[in-house]
């Protein structure tokens, strides 16, 4: 009976770690898709001026075409990324904060569990929302602009090492 007990407490606790990897992965592949396409946009809206070699020409129209998408992305990011600290959350609050003061947390955790946003998660979740919200605006009619926002997207790179980091745990 011990042991029964011990190994469906392992399996489930196995399967929540699966849970929160598999958000961290499918937030990793919406980060990465939004950067490929920034890079794709950059590469084609930003050109050098084959007349001179100050001017730089960049393509309103095709920046224009990239952005929705991008958006689109980054909304899916943040739904993903939402979820994603949700889940953990939750797991905290079942595996680790139950079990040692069981008294204390089974009845907030049962009926009315704390949002994660009110946790010490809550500083994460907000530098990853803004990560994800670093994108150029092809409205904002300076190359340099355009420029600076892209290669502030790089951050995004940032979802790599975390996706590495919950693979690892």
């Amino acid at each position: 009976m011990l042991f029964r007990s011990l190994a469906t407490k392992l399996r489930v606790r196995k399967a929540a770690a699966r849970d929160v990897l598999m958000r961290s992965l499918a937030l990793l592949v919406v980060g990465m898709v939004g950067l490929l396409l920034q890079c794709v946009a950059l590469d084609l809206a930003v050109m050098d001026d084959p007349d001179s070699d100050e001017h730089v020409l960049y393509d309103f129209d095709t920046s224009v075409r990239f952005f929705f998408p991008q958006l689109a992305l980054t909304v899916v990011g943040w739904v993903v990324l939402a979820n994603y600290y949700a889940v953990s959350w939750h797991h905290y609050l079942t595996f680790q904060l139950l079990p040692r003061n069981p008294d204390r947390f089974r009845h907030a955790t049962r009926r009315n569990p704390p949002p994660f946003y009110r946790s010490h998660l809550r500083g994460s979740f907000l530098f990853e929302v803004l990560v994800l919200a670093v994108q150029p605006i092809p409205w904002a009619c300076n190359t340099w602009a355009y420029e600076a926002l892209s290669l502030l997207m790089f951050f995004r790179i940032y979802l790599i090492g975390r996706a590495v980091r919950d693979w690892a745990l």
